[in-house]
């Protein structure tokens, strides 16, 4: 059961990120059938479906934006493990302003205002703003009676540090963190992949892959030492 629960893992992390897990760099222990999954930037649900397929156990996701909320609700239903969140984790307890992007992508929004990526993809326009509740990690984990994420996969574009710095309790649990990057500042006093990354080094991961298809932005993998 084990190794089934691996292969699945192992596909779908080569699909995402070109990458061929081997059993030396992220353990069966971390892989356990009953590991728990936390994603942030949800979107419509389609990266939640099959990660609800990687776990015996729940899988939170979380997604403000409420149309895009609305299709991760419709595309999840059915999945006894899903439990999904209209609310964006941040490093505050408040309302916070979302850019939402619309035009070339949907998928852009973002708590932080739009920089660089006006001229990066000028095809994606930010032409609304809308208030949406925030909760620290630690703080929804406490309401949730939730211990422990084994598996992070965050897509929040440009918000991931600033979310996880935040927590004090959940994430030093965390074992596997899959997250976007970008050297680029694409929003507006977003922490760029160099300091991220070595905030994640000195936290005891260590950087299996890191895939940068566009040169500035893209995803990485860390395992917790």
């Amino acid at each position: 059961m084990l190794k089934f629960y691996f292969n699945r893992f192992r596909v779908f992390l080569k699909e995402k990120l070109g990458l061929s897990v081997s059993l030396d760099e992220i353990t069966f222990s971390y892989l356990r059938p009953d590991y728990i999954i936390l994603e942030a930037g949800a979107h419509d649900g389609n990266d939640t479906k099959r990660l609800a397929a990687l776990t015996k156990n729940k899988v939170f996701a979380f997604e403000p934006v409420p149309f895009l909320f609305g299709l991760l609700k419709r595309n999840t239903n059915g999945l006894k493990n899903v439990f999904a969140f209209d609310i964006a984790l941040a490093d505050k307890n408040t309302t916070l302003p979302m850019y939402i992007s619309s035009g070339g992508s949907d998928a852009s929004s973002s708590l932080l205002k739009p920089a660089a990526h006006l001229d990066k993809n000028p095809e994606v326009v930010f032409d609304e703003k809308i208030n949406v509740k925030a909760l620290t990690l630690d703080d929804w984990a406490a309401l949730q009676h939730v211990t422990n994420i084994d598996f992070m996969w965050l897509d929040m574009q440009g918000y991931e540090f600033n979310m996880l710095k935040a927590s004090k309790i959940i994430f030093p649990t965390i074992k596997v963190l899959y997250t976007e990057v970008s050297t680029t500042e694409l929003y507006l006093s977003q922490v760029l992949y160099s300091e991220y990354k070595e905030w994640l080094l000195n936290s005891g991961f260590d950087l299996i892959k890191e895939d940068l298809p566009w040169g500035f932005t893209g995803n990485a993998l860390f395992v917790k030492k």
